[in-house]
């Protein structure tokens, strides 16, 4: 009797395993890295919840949506990170090459896989969220999850590429009223770049020619999306296309083909060239008039442009 007791009092106790339910509970993963353009710090970072197979949510926060907020080193911790969905950032500022606070880009990384110890939010994940063969060629060229700002340095391809990313996503976010709609049109369009990026020359990514092309392409039809970004003239499209073929030049130009670059020691000389096309292209934006129908905008190139007193 004392025996048969004994093993129906251990079999009450559960011997340690779930309350006796024969289920295990699974504990949720979590995501940690760094948010580079420069460092990041007080970014929302966020899991954007995607259904039915779908590479992307819908690009903004909904309730239920694990957060977090980044780290003065750009450093960030993200919990609950389960089911399907991607990373995404939201404002948060980074210091230029003069010690300035600069407004980030929005960003995408895709959620963590097995084994993977960090996982960076950086231009080059956005891509590979949009296309994800470009995890491959990344890889080839460096890295796809490299931390771009990284003091050691990282692939001078890798960096062309980002630069290249931010450049264009500057370009449509710039000034109190961007091109670009919204945060999620920012997105939306560097999905288009990577579109582009995807069907050129793999081989050479990240020469001049391949990020040109692939940048006009891209504005090509981002530019005509109104869905995307505002009215514009023609005229404005053009300084447009033009502006961020300066700059893919100034990138190329200042930073090399191959070996490792510290984006901090060449940062400086982009900076100039970013605020150049900004500038161009808000100068083209002020010569438009905007004409309000009906609560619809209407936005075009001025036909009187002087008028002189006889």
């Amino acid at each position: 009797m004392l025996v048969v007791l004994v093993v129906v009092f251990a079999s009450g106790c559960g011997g340690g395993g779930g309350g006796g339910s024969g289920e295990t509970t699974a504990t949720p993963s979590t995501a940690n890295g760094k948010l580079a353009q420069g460092y990041v710090k007080d970014a929302q970072i966020w899991l954007d919840k995607t259904e039915n197979g779908s590479r992307l949510g819908n690009l903004q926060r909904d309730p239920g949506e694990p957060d977090t907020i980044s780290g003065s080193d750009g450093s960030y911790t993200l919990s609950n990170v389960s089911g399907s969905g991607v990373l995404i950032t939201s404002g948060g500022t980074y210091l230029n090459s003069k010690g300035e606070g600069v407004a980030a880009a929005p960003m995408l990384a895709p959620m963590p896989e097995a084994g993977q110890v960090e996982t960076n939010i950086t231009p080059l994940t956005t891509l590979v969220v949009a296309e994800p063969d470009l995890k491959v060629v990344l890889d080839v060229l460096g890295g796809w999850n490299s931390d771009i700002a990284a003091p050691a340095g990282t692939a001078a391809a890798l960096l062309r590429i980002a630069k290249t990313v931010e450049g264009l996503s500057g370009i449509l976010g710039q000034g109190d009223e961007p091109i670009a709609l919204n945060e999620t049109s920012q997105l939306q369009s560097l999905v288009i770049f990577a579109s582009q990026l995807k069907n050129l020359d793999s081989s050479d990514l990240a020469s001049e020619t391949v990020l040109q092309q692939a940048s006009s392409q891209a504005l090509s039809q981002i530019l005509d999306d109104t869905s995307l970004v505002r009215t514009l003239s023609e005229t404005v499209k053009d300084q447009v296309q033009s502006s961020m073929g300066a700059l893919v030049t100034s990138i190329t130009d200042t930073i090399p083909a191959s070996g490792l670059v510290v984006e901090s020691e060449v940062v400086s000389k982009i900076e100039v060239a970013q605020a150049e096309a900004e500038t161009a292209i808000q100068n083209e934006l002020d010569q438009q008039v905007i004409i309000n129908l009906g609560g619809l905008g209407f936005e075009f190139e001025p036909i009187i442009k002087k008028l002189r007193c006889s």
